[in-house]
C-alpha cells in the first residue's frame, strides 16, 4: 500500500524546513511526478513484501499513518495481522478507546508530519498541542491542516 502523495513536512526533509519554514511550501510548486527510480523503488518494496510474507512465520504489522477505523479495517483485510499507530496516538492518546466507544472513527491527525520530524531533534508532540511554535511554522502547518480535509 504505497502512499498516494508525498508528505509536505516529511521527516527526511525536516533538517531543511525546521530551519527555513517556508521551504516546505515552496516545494509544493514543483510537480510531484513519478520517476523511473521511484517506480523501481515501489516495485522493490512490493517484491520485498511478497518475499517476507512467504518466508516469515510470524504476524505482519502495518506501520504508517493509520488515523481512522476505515483504514485500519482496510489494512487488516489486506492480510496484516496487527497495526501500529503513532500519529493518531500522539494527536489523541485516548483514540483507541474512543474508537471502541463512539461512532466517530477518525482522530484529528491531519498528517502534517510535524510530530514525526520533531522526534529526530526535539520531544515528539502534535503541533495542535503546542503553544510555542514559531508563527511562520504555525501558519504553514495550519495551511496543511486545511488542505487535509479538502
Amino acid at each position: 500500500m504505497p502512499p498516494n502523495r508525498h508528505a509536505v513536512l516529511s521527516a527526511s526533509s525536516s533538517h531543511r524546513w525546521l530551519h527555513c519554514n517556508p521551504s516546505a511550501r515552496l516545494e509544493l510548486e514543483f510537480e510531484d511526478r513519478e520517476t523511473e527510480a521511484a517506480a523501481e523503488g515501489t516495485a522493490a518494496h512490493a517484491l520485498a513484501e511478497h518475499k517476507l510474507r512467504k518466508a516469515l512465520k510470524m504476524p505482519l504489522v502495518y506501520v504508517g499513518g493509520l488515523v481512522s477505523r476505515a483504514k485500519i479495517d482496510e489494512v487488516l483485510d489486506d492480510g496484516f495481522e496487527c497495526v501500529a499507530m503513532a500519529r493518531a496516538l500522539i494527536n489523541e492518546p485516548d483514540f483507541v478507546n474512543r474508537m471502541r466507544l463512539e461512532s466517530e472513527e477518525r482522530c484529528g491527525c491531519t498528517h502534517a508530519n510535524y510530530c514525526i520530524a520533531r522526534m529526530y531533534s526535539i520531544e515528539m508532540a502534535c503541533h495542535k498541542h503546542l503553544t510555542d511554535l514559531p508563527c511562520s511554522l504555525r501558519r504553514e502547518v495550519e495551511k496543511l491542516d486545511e488542505k487535509a480535509f479538502e
